[in-house]
């Protein structure tokens, strides 16, 4: 584009979630998405786009509104040459609805918040007054990754087992403080793990409760 250039990523993985989970890992909770694939948006120099298991990535030298447009048109014009579903990750539908924050669904496949073992994990943020709660989801039929959790947990310090306040299956749930995410709570229920990260009782207790019903 005369003194201009543009770059084109076109990334395949070997799965759609984590296709998906890449392509999120550059999106800003909130910001404007298009339906072009599963889902676009535009950041900063950079169009993002997810669809499928591919993610493209379109970057420009400089910015304006006629290179922003050759940019979305670059992107339709990549998509269509996709073959595969348009749709975003349905496991998301497990998460409540009120408050959310659109868009600002996660996934992350390997040591969410950094801890070994604790993979394949999906988180969505709410918007609660002006406090923020974020809640996470993760299958675990074995209980294999809340033992994980657990073990992480004791290298921390103080911690609750048997975490009472809320209505997880028997004894698998937990609350400790950790020095990057605040107070951590999270529990199995119908064999998934679930909680939230900086636990604030006055914004989380009523969403988590809520939840666990729901699930």
């Amino acid at each position: 584009m005369k003194d201009n250039s543009l770059t084109v990523d076109v990334i395949q993985f070997a799965e759609e979630i984590k296709a998906y989970g890449f392509y999120a890992s550059f999106r800003p909770n909130g910001i404007k998405t298009e339906k072009i694939g599963a889902e676009s948006f535009q950041y900063g120099n950079s169009r993002y786009m997810v669809k499928n298991d591919f993610v493209v990535i379109i970057s420009a030298m400089k910015t304006s509104d006629k290179v922003n447009t050759v940019m979305r048109d670059l992107c339709i014009e990549i998509e269509n040459a996709i073959i595969g579903s348009n749709a975003t990750p349905p496991f998301f539908l497990l998460f409540p609805y009120k408050s959310k924050i659109i868009p600002s669904n996660q996934f992350y496949p390997y040591q969410y918040l950094g801890i070994p073992g604790f993979n394949e994990v999906y988180t969505t943020s709410y918007l609660i007054g002006n406090d923020t709660l974020t809640l996470f989801l993760a299958i675990d039929k074995t209980g294999e990754k809340f033992k994980y959790l657990k073990q992480f947990a004791k290298q921390e310090g103080e911690v609750v087992e048997s975490f009472n306040r809320f209505a997880f299956d028997s004894t698998f749930s937990i609350a400790f403080k950790d020095s990057t995410y605040g107070v951590i709570v999270a529990g199995i229920k119908s064999h998934k793990l679930i909680g939230t990260i900086r636990y604030n009782p006055k914004i989380a207790d009523k969403y988590l409760r809520t939840w666990l019903m729901g699930l």
